[in-house]
């Protein structure tokens, strides 16, 4: 069974989460356009739930990183951050009582053949500091190194555009 633009529930990830906080509940949004492993135990596809959460995701997002200096309002479209890799990510919400996301975190699936210039860490400050930026590039070149000899996908956590 595949689902494309779904919400994407996963049932053994409620049920932890419901078992030290009530009040809260996890939601996985897949990437908009990738077919759901069957894996998962339950699966909902609703466009327009899945916008409404990415639209509150990025509206949370963004008045944080403005708060935090890492960003300007001009950086926000209608109060939200919208980034282009959003689409192609996959983002774990955490959702309140009343049902709003009051957390998230993001990560994104490479092949294990990207090249470091096709990562969004590779836009950071970090990435092109004169000290750090050959370490960074060492680092993630041996996290890749291991996701191919692994045969793994290479996921980037959070960050980058």
């Amino acid at each position: 069974m595949e689902h494309r633009n779904g919400l994407h529930l996963d049932r053994h990830l409620q049920r932890s989460r419901r078992l030290s906080s009530p009040d809260r509940h996890l939601v996985l949004l897949a990437p908009s356009e990738l077919a759901v492993p069957r894996f998962f135990g339950q699966v909902q596809t609703d466009p327009r739930r899945y916008y409404s959460l990415m639209s509150e995701m990025q509206t949370l997002r963004g008045s944080v990183y403005l708060r935090d200096g890492a960003i300007t309002p001009e950086e926000l479209i209608d109060g939200r951050h919208q980034l282009r890799s959003d689409g192609a990510s996959w983002h774990l919400l955490v959702l309140d009582q009343e049902h709003s996301v009051c957390g998230c975190a993001r990560y994104r699936e490479h092949p294990n053949d990207v090249g470091f210039s096709k990562l969004g860490v590779s836009s950071s400050t970090l990435a092109h500091c004169p000290q750090w930026g050959h370490r960074l590039r060492s680092a993630v070149g041996e996290e890749l190194a291991l996701s191919r000899r692994l045969g793994l996908p290479y996921v980037e956590p959070a960050g980058g555009r």
